[in-house]
C-alpha cells in the first residue's frame, strides 16, 4: 500500500484496492485471506472490512466463503486503471458505506 491510501482513502476504498491487487496475483479471481488479515494490510478495523465485504458482496462485486473472497467483477480487474476507479463504483459513488463503531 501506498502511504497516500492511507492518508486520503477510506477503509472500504483501501480495501477494494487491496483485493484487486491481491486478485492480480492468482489465476482464479479468488484472494486466499481472512478478514482479520484483510483488515491488518489496509490498517483497519475487522468489523469495518467484514461490513465493507458484505457490501461488496450485496452489490454482486465479489462471492465471500471461507477464507477466500471470490472477484466476480471481472472488469475491474482488466486494468491497473480500475484500482483507481473501481472502489468508488463498488461502493456507490459518494453514498458511504457504514464504518464499524471504534
Amino acid at each position: 500500500m501506498v502511504v497516500k491510501d492511507f492518508a486520503f482513502k477510506g477503509a472500504p476504498a483501501r480495501l477494494a484496492g487491496a483485493l484487486l491487487r491481491l486478485a492480480e496475483t492468482t489465476p482464479d479471481r479468488e484472494v486466499k485471506a481472512s478478514h482479520q488479515e484483510l483488515a491488518d494490510t489496509i490498517a483497519a478495523y475487522r468489523e469495518t472490512v467484514t461490513l465493507a465485504l458484505d457490501e461488496l458482496q450485496t452489490r454482486g462485486v465479489v462471492r465471500l466463503g471461507r477464507r477466500s473472497i471470490e472477484i466476480l467483477d471481472r472488469r475491474s480487474r482488466s486494468s491497473r486503471r480500475a484500482e483507481r476507479v473501481a472502489p468508488a463504483r463498488w461502493m456507490g459513488g459518494s453514498k458511504p458505506v457504514r464504518q464499524a463503531k471504534r
